[in-house]
């Protein structure tokens, strides 16, 4: 069956002044997706420019971005919710529309990611509608794209193919989802097997199945599953950045080693998105407690890294709340003069930046997020029923629980709470110790 990449356009090759065919402008809210988009148009052979994410060392980040822009032939603006909500994503629609102006071989599309209303002035526009696809871009939408970003007309073949291959992902893209909902790994395993047309699409479905793994604990077979999708897939970031994950979540020193060196050569390949730093903050973390100790004579302190990682992200994204959350708690754990105060600060801007706790589209991470803020605030009893609220919001996610109560016991080590607290803190999480004394004898 053909592929998408036999009916999308080819990029021209860039001119002189050029560096990027397509420059991506976004929420990080909306970062998962967007790395999808990124690994998409890369493997569609478009070199691009992802904001926040390709950056100058030593330059201003807007200083960065202008330029970046100045010399991309195409520009996308990721539309939803929460980017009608940032100045910054403001301030980078109206540098593409000014661009549009005055040059008009430069092509503007706003991709919708869901119902929010379009922005302002933009009559003329290309609006690409990605609704249907909240997992990452495929289908008859990324066919569309990959010809409005080169402005070439979309035929008729391509209509046909990409109808049945939106409708295929959509299937399977349920299928891994309600696996991982129901916590059935034998389900994840059996599609791991599959070797159909579906997976050969995009590193996307592939990638979904990797994370669902992770989430379930699943890590050997995630693991396992992630080395071939990387060598189908070798230009896409996202399998390389969960296969880091993967190893992290092993806990072993060969396997954190792994790791770090896959996150240090993608920082070297200037990817300094939250999404890579986070990663190398949590990877650099677990050395450390693997370690017994604050100091390492190779790469100087651990700990103080891993926050500065977390920090480094938090403070290049506008509103990133997983690095942020973490930079709280590692700064906390260092236990340096005034870290309270600097990680409750931390953790309050965490808060603002996130949606209502009352939101029902809030996934185990961002709740996870609201309870750790709330017991670096000192609000233990807060803190314990949102801990629970996430919990049972994700019942399945098993390996991300365990990713919760490890942070969750992190913090009971160094702030002052009574027994009765403790218990409190860890009783949401009750449940993997009673999957660990089940199995134990098998």
């Amino acid at each position: 069956m053909p592929k998408i990449a036999d009916f999308a356009p080819s990029p021209p090759e860039l001119m002189e002044g050029q560096d990027y065919s397509v420059f991506l402008s976004y929420r990080s809210v909306n970062r998962p997706w967007v790395i999808a988009l990124h690994d998409a148009l890369t493997n569609l052979g478009h070199t691009v420019f992802l904001d926040q994410f390709v950056l100058v060392p030593g330059q201003k980040l807007d200083t960065s971005l202008k330029t970046a822009l100045r010399r991309s032939r195409a520009g996308v603006l990721i539309w939803s919710t929460a980017a009608k909500d940032s100045e910054w994503v403001a301030m980078e629609y109206k540098r593409m529309m000014e661009r549009r102006e005055f040059d008009e071989s430069f092509n503007f599309i706003v991709v919708l990611l869901d119902d929010t209303s379009p922005p302002e002035e933009s009559e003329g526009m290309i609006f690409v509608n990605f609704k249907e696809y909240p997992d990452g871009p495929n289908g008859i939408e990324l066919l569309r794209l990959s010809h409005a970003v080169i402005g070439k007309p979309f035929d008729d073949q391509s209509v046909n193919l990409a109808l049945q291959i939106t409708e295929d992902l959509k299937q399977r893209t349920l299928d891994i989802q309600t696996a991982v909902q129901l916590g059935r790994v034998e389900d994840l395993k059996e599609m791991a097997k599959l070797k159909d047309d579906v997976w050969e699409y995009s590193s996307q479905v592939g990638c979904m199945l990797a994370e669902g793994m992770i989430k379930l604990g699943e890590h050997e077979q995630a693991i396992a599953y992630l080395t071939d999708l990387e060598a189908e897939f070798p230009k896409s970031l996202r399998p390389k950045q969960l296969m880091a994950h993967a190893l992290t979540r092993m806990e072993t020193k060969e396997d954190v080693g792994r790791a770090i060196w896959i996150l240090q050569r993608l920082r070297n390949e200037r990817h300094r998105d939250p999404e890579t730093l986070g990663l190398y903050g949590k990877a650099l973390y677990v050395e450390y407690l693997m370690s017994g100790t604050s100091e390492d004579t190779r790469d100087g302190q651990l700990l103080r890294r891993s926050r500065n990682l977390y920090r480094e992200g938090f403070e290049n994204s506008s509103d990133d709340t997983y690095c942020g959350i973490n930079a709280a708690t590692k700064t906390l754990l260092l236990g340096e003069p005034g870290s309270k105060e600097e990680a409750a600060a931390i953790a309050a801007e965490v808060v603002k930046r996130l949606p209502s706790e009352s939101d029902p589209s809030l996934g185990y991470w961002e709740r996870a997020t609201v309870a750790e803020a709330k017991l670096i605030a000192g609000h233990v009893d807060d803190a314990a029923n949102a801990y629970q609220h996430a919990v049972d919001h994700s019942r399945g996610e098993h390996g991300s629980h365990q990713s919760t109560l490890n942070s969750v016991r992190d913090l009971i080590a160094v702030l002052d709470l009574s027994s009765q607290d403790q218990i409190k803190l860890e009783e949401p999480f009750a449940h993997l110790q009673i999957n660990q004394i089940e199995e134990g004898p098998q």
